[in-house]
């Protein structure tokens, strides 16, 4: 067996025969037509050497010692005529490509018999020809047998780009989180790439930025996080990605690039790379897509005045100089432009989302003191007062007043009042013990929490507990009859149900109404103070 040293991206071809002579007419011609040359003297070794590399084409004798053509291609039909069946690697996008692997085989026989020529195709043989070979038939029969294989690659590949941009997609349609979907494409892109880091670059202000997303093969170094600024990168590369270029480097050491762009690449052990523009573009907006292909760079002015450059799609080669092809470029611009789909869409959910807090704070928060309102107050007490009735537990409510505060106002001023709430409604939120206990503003200077599951003993630690915070803050209250300081009093109401239940003789009205008598028996009897009532 002869072994050889075989260049990428060229075609190699397997020559079978047992004849040497053969086999070196044979390499000779097809080396003359820039094909790279193996050779096997048998079917055995023909299959020996497949297991190692499959060959574009095999060029295969029909009649050999050890294992004959036919024999050859029928064992190369079992082994690798099978479509290989890839996973769809997504849930979102359940579906399998078929990749077949085996090479095409051109038989070279001698036998030119209708029975010869049968037994050749059904063993797996793609064409054949006859000797004495006839070498332009030979040369034109190769040449347009690698046409179609590389077709079928392309196709393929192709197929494997749609699928890959079907699940992007998806993960879009299906997902308005925009590190899921930025962390995605990285590592779609840089397993379809087969290279060594993919990142996502984002822009911040005065053109620095985080590396914000990385998929990154071991044993190059991670770059996740690391804020990037350069003058270099800033004077000389941003405005050129603004501009809406593709930048594709096959050999940083020889391409067109500053001494300082070098160094640059190099500290992050980038031997080539890719970087694509994520471009956000505004309503209206307009692309301009016009491919014009460069050694080291491709040039596809996207941005219009209404865009704005948000980041860059970067990938790198770090382990030996890659060249780039057209399709790939063309496809990770594509993902590139989905990708700015999704960040538009994240960010318009943020605001939608942002928009939806501020109608709740709205709607369901109290404008001075941020406690709930009296609407969130009603609804979430009387789901709680159903909760209690049927799981048979406590509730209990405590209603807090200010004392005197209409003095305070007029003492003060209305903003020193509002300021005063504002430290009351801390105080009483802060003393809440347990993750159900409700704290609202009841109203004016009135404030009420709501405790389930709550018993009097323990509604009545809470109660002084917040008597106790308010009078701590020492509050000047100079017109107040009970103290030099602001305090409240307070009225406390529990409720304990029976049995499990959804029926009772006591009304929810019963309980706010036994808080409020509380409450005013507190102020009755002095003020400053807590009283209990038991529904």
């Amino acid at each position: 067996m002869i072994n050889n040293l075989i260049e990428k991206d060229t075609p190699v071809i397997l020559v079978v025969d047992d004849e040497k002579s053969l086999r070196v007419l044979l390499r000779h011609a097809m080396e003359k037509q820039g094909y790279q040359v193996i050779e096997a003297r048998d079917g055995k070794e023909c299959l020996e050497e497949c297991s190692r590399r499959l060959p574009d084409i095999i060029l295969l004798d029909a009649i050999m010692p050890v294992m004959d053509g036919f024999t050859c291609c029928s064992e190369l039909q079992k082994i690798f005529g099978e479509a290989e069946e890839k996973p769809p690697n997504s849930y979102l996008f359940p579906l399998t490509t078929k990749v077949y692997k085996m090479p095409p085989i051109l038989m070279i026989t001698g036998l030119d018999d209708p029975e010869s020529v049968d037994r050749a195709f059904a063993a797996g043989a793609t064409d054949y020809v006859t000797k004495p070979i006839h070498w332009a038939v030979l040369r034109q029969r190769v040449r347009r047998i690698l046409e179609n294989g590389q077709l079928i690659k392309e196709l393929q590949q192709q197929n494997e780009q749609e699928r890959l941009m079907a699940r992007m997609l998806e993960r879009i349609r299906y997902s308005l989180n925009l590190d899921v979907i930025l962390n995605t494409t990285v590592h779609e892109v840089r397993q379809f790439l087969q290279t060594d880091r993919v990142l996502i670059y984002r822009f911040d202000t005065d053109d620095k930025g985080v590396m914000a997303v990385e998929s990154v093969a071991s044993p190059w170094e991670s770059v996740l996080g690391k804020t990037i600024y350069d003058p270099c990168f800033s004077e000389e590369y941003t405005n050129f990605y603004k501009q809406g270029h593709i930048q594709v480097i096959e050999d940083i050491y020889t391409a067109n690039i500053s001494e300082c762009h070098k160094s640059f690449l190099a500290q992050f052990q980038v031997r080539a790379h890719m970087i694509v523009p994520i471009v956000i573009k505004e309503q209206g907006s307009r692309e301009n897509l016009g491919p014009e292909m460069q050694q080291d760079g491709v040039d596809l002015p996207v941005v219009s005045p209404s865009s704005q450059l948000w980041g860059l799609l970067i990938a790198h080669h770090c382990s030996q100089p890659r060249r780039w092809q057209p399709a790939a470029i063309r496809f990770v611009e594509r993902l590139a432009t989905q990708g700015s789909i999704a960040i538009v869409q994240s960010q318009l959910y943020q605001r939608l989302e942002a928009a939806n807090a501020q109608l709740y704070r709205l709607a369901s928060l109290d404008g001075l003191t941020g406690l709930a309102n009296r609407r969130q107050f009603d609804e979430y007490l009387n789901s709680e007062w159903q909760q209690s009735l049927w799981d048979g537990a406590p509730i209990s409510l405590i209603l807090c007043d200010v004392d005197f505060f209409k003095l305070y106002n007029d003492t003060y001023g209305h903003q020193a009042g509002d300021e005063c709430l504002k430290k009351v409604a801390l105080a009483i939120d802060r003393s809440r013990q347990q993750p159900g206990d409700f704290a609202a503003r009841y109203g004016g200077e009135e404030f009420a929490v709501i405790l389930p599951r709550t018993d009097s003993q323990r509604v009545l630690e809470v109660a002084e507990a917040i008597r106790f915070r308010i009078t701590e803050m020492q509050i000047p209250h100079a017109s107040s009859q009970v103290s030099q300081f602001v305090s409240v009093s307070l009225g406390v109401a529990t409720f304990v149900a029976q049995e499990s239940t959804r029926v009772s003789p006591v009304s929810l009205e019963t309980l706010v109404k036994k808080a409020d008598q509380a409450l005013y028996r507190a102020k009755q009897e002095g003020r400053d103070r807590v009283v209990l009532q038991i529904c």
